[in-house]
């Protein structure tokens, strides 16, 4: 999945580039945007979010559980942005946002059935993020209509849905409840085109997480598992 979003994210990089190309031959488009000291914008993008999980080496349940696994699944984030200019060079970003991406986790168990050797239960993390991150856009010289940068940063996370009471017996067995509150390291690269009426950007960034979200309620779900941290890729286009 993480091989398909990379090649998804060139290959509309790629069609968005090449739309462009006629800018570049034009003279250059709202020359005095980037000397603002402040300016502000909307984002939209696709995401995908897993779990990076380690398990217990000593789990009181290795007798009855093979392993867990996590894959990529699909989001949506729409968010505003805030940019301070520090210099020619460097701006700071500040964008709010919301990010719509659940994360899944499967249990591989012991069947006792002749024809599979294993049975595999999903726990559902639902996830509606309440997105805070702070970013050191570093920005080379300007060509024409055009400017590539990097992106690094911290992003804060709050699960915006961990507030939900759950009360369906049904749900319980299969959510999965973890801590709703998750800081991470932000890498990325994007390129600016400048047009007539605004300034549009396409971004590629990935995001690591620092906390340990396992959130320990004493059953088999949680007690096999030494840490759970995450994992996202995200494809944003920002209007300036």
């Amino acid at each position: 999945m993480e091989k398909r979003f990379f090649i998804l994210s060139a290959f509309l990089s790629a069609f968005l580039f090449c739309a462009c190309l006629k800018t570049f031959a034009q003279i250059p488009n709202r020359l005095n945007f980037d000397k603002k000291i402040v300016h502000y914008g909307i984002r939209i993008g696709y995401s995908q979010a897993v779990l990076n999980i380690t398990e217990k080496e000593n789990s009181p349940y290795s007798d009855t559980l093979y392993g867990i696994g996590s894959y990529y699944v699909p989001g949506l984030l729409v968010g505003v942005l805030a940019d301070l200019r520090l210099g020619e060079y460097v701006n700071l970003r500040l964008s709010p946002g919301l990010c719509l991406n659940d994360r899944n986790v499967e249990y591989y168990f012991k069947s006792n059935d002749p024809k599979s050797l294993t049975k595999t239960q999903l726990k559902t993390v639902e996830s509606v993020f309440g997105d805070l991150p702070l970013e050191l856009k570093i920005r080379s010289k300007r060509w024409i209509n055009f400017r590539p940068y990097l992106l690094t940063g911290m992003h804060y996370s709050f699960n915006l849905a961990s507030l939900r009471k759950i009360t369906n017996i049904d749900d319980q067995e299969k959510v999965m409840q973890i801590n709703p509150n998750d800081l991470q390291y932000i890498v990325g690269a994007g390129f600016d085109f400048y047009f007539r009426y605004f300034k549009f950007a396409i971004e590629l960034k990935m995001s690591l997480g620092i906390n340990n979200l396992v959130d320990n309620r004493g059953d088999i779900y949680t007690d096999s598992i030494e840490k759970m941290k995450s994992r996202m890729f995200f494809f944003t286009l920002t209007f300036e």
